[in-house]
């Protein structure tokens, strides 16, 4: 009986070990930079105050764990955008789950959810005091496999930016973005 057991649990392990191993060959890392303009504008009494778009670079990487299946992380960053008396950047930080439909033999389209970390940094600061912020992000597109290894991809999305503050108002509209790019895939 000990035997049986010692066989049923060393099969177990071994088959766990295989059913592991044949995850983490489906696993296709990726890495990528894209050009991302983003449409934030400002509301209320700040509707006249800041730059109503933000040219930026988006880098990230991330991993396609299933077919279907994959997550992202990166880091967007804009150009100092200046507006009659302020001068605005916004950057920050985001982790998003995506999936992947197949619809030609290279062209995957794609649905994002995720969280982000928003900072603005608005100038003069000694009259604007802002708060960053989480938000949600939510986005579709496509890619394209130009290559086995490296691809292009555009993208729509948004994010809740309505509820980023300055001075303890909300300041800002929620944002619409469109980001595109190229990324290898390993």
């Amino acid at each position: 009986m000990k035997l049986v057991k010692g066989v049923l649990v060393a099969g177990a392990v071994l088959a766990a070990n295989g059913v592991s191993a044949d995850m983490m060959s489906d696993i296709n890392p990726i890495v990528g930079v894209d050009y991302y303009q983003a449409w934030m504008k400002g509301k209320n009494s700040f509707a006249n105050s800041f730059p109503k778009s933000y040219p930026s670079a988006t880098v990230y990487a991330g991993a396609k764990f299933l077919e279907n299946f994959g997550a992202e992380l990166g880091y967007n960053i804009s150009a100092r955008k200046k507006h009659d008396l302020t001068k605005v950047r916004r950057s920050g930080g985001y982790l998003d789950l995506v999936g992947y439909l197949p619809v030609m033999e290279s062209v995957d389209l794609t649905a994002s959810i995720g969280y982000g970390w928003i900072k603005t940094k608005i100038e003069p600061s000694s009259v604007f005091h802002a708060k960053n912020k989480g938000v949600f992000r939510l986005g579709v597109g496509a890619n394209y496999m130009v290559t086995d290894m490296i691809g292009l991809r555009g993208k729509v999305s948004w994010e809740n930016t309505g509820a980023l503050r300055v001075n303890s108002t909300k300041a800002f509209k929620d944002t619409i973005a469109l980001a595109i790019g190229a990324f290898a895939k390993f």
